[in-house]
């Protein structure tokens, strides 16, 4: 165990009780995990460091130690590959169909902040809004340029520097929505408080992360689940324990769960890794030889979609009203 890392323990943030280490995060492991998902080395400067995994005792929220997030270095690293950037997610769906229904009718000017925007494809999904309606932030100044270029109003820099600018206000937005951002932030009460302060009274605040542990990593470690890519492991009952600490009301959903289909992706990501090109033909050979280890999967598959019932697919959406 790592001296420097669990001499000072650290204080879940959703939580007053102490909390419990799930494992040592080695600098060495992370680095060499790295390489294993993205067959190359990462460079130097990737990750700075250990860390340590802990986990919340009340709500099972696990959180990296130190809250340290991933280096300019590490982002530009993993954003070169083309295969590390969605496209469009099953919550941008669902979030853009919502919107719709709430924005029927109304002639007051309903507005939008995609916070973590990235290229604006989903801000660019919701054209039943003026485009002046969809607001876009986030540090990446390509990210921002790619917005610009469609003709978002758009701001480089955070929250705090979009209200410093005048580009949002406190209390001015309809909804606002962050896809998988929190995960990556060091401070996430701070961070969805601070969202929450953008919202009209009535207003929505959209959130979504991974729903962790997914279905595959009881079979495969999955390094960007784990810092310094996520700092934050997020599951329903952290969502609802934050909720009640922000004084807020939440709904939760889910995308529909398949325990075949997670045994299946589980068996592919143990036998080949995440990103090889395997033929059908040889799946299925490779299927035929391991049906005893993919039928262990199965299983653990069946018991974990029973047990979470509606919220067992591998993201989670959260709406946040007050």
């Amino acid at each position: 165990m790592n001296a420097v890392m669990t001499q000072h323990p650290p204080k879940s943030p959703l939580s007053g009780r102490p909390p419990e280490l799930v494992r040592d995060l080695p600098e060495a492991l992370l680095r060499k995990s790295l390489e294993d998902y993205f067959q190359e080395p990462p460079p130097a400067r990737a990750v700075e460091g250990d860390y340590s995994l802990w986990r919340c005792v009340e709500t099972h929220f696990e959180f990296a130690w130190p809250p340290r997030a991933g280096s300019e270095a590490f982002y530009q690293w993993i954003g070169g590959f083309p295969f590390y950037y969605p496209g469009t997610r099953w919550e941008h769906r669902e979030v853009a169909d919502r919107l719709r229904a709430e924005s029927a009718g109304r002639t007051d000017g309903f507005k939008v902040l995609d916070v973590g925007c990235g290229s604006g494809r989903f801000l660019s999904s919701l054209n039943f809004l003026p485009i002046k309606a969809r607001h876009a932030v986030d540090f990446s100044p390509l990210a921002i340029r790619e917005c610009e270029a469609k003709g978002l109003p758009s701001h480089c820099g955070s929250i705090e520097s979009a209200l410093g600018a005048g580009f949002v206000a406190m209390q001015s937005l309809d909804a606002v929505t962050s896809f998988h951002c929190l995960e990556h932030v060091e401070q996430p009460v701070q961070f969805v408080e601070q969202m929450l302060s953008l919202l009209k009274p009535g207003g929505s605040l959209w959130v979504s992360t991974p729903n962790s542990p997914m279905s595959f990593e009881s079979e495969w470690f999955d390094v960007l689940n784990h810092p310094p890519h996520h700092l934050g492991r997020w599951n329903p009952t952290a969502y609802r324990a934050l909720a009640r600490r922000l004084g807020c009301e939440c709904d939760l959903f889910s995308p529909s769960a398949s325990p075949l289909r997670f045994a299946l992706g589980a068996f592919k990501l143990v036998s080949y890794g995440p990103n090889r090109g395997v033929g059908r033909v040889k799946r299925l050979a490779d299927l035929v030889v391991g049906v005893g280890r993919f039928a262990g999967i199965w299983r653990r598959q069946r018991r974990r979609v029973a047990a979470a019932g509606v919220l067992a697919g591998d993201a989670i959406l959260v709406r946040l009203t007050k």
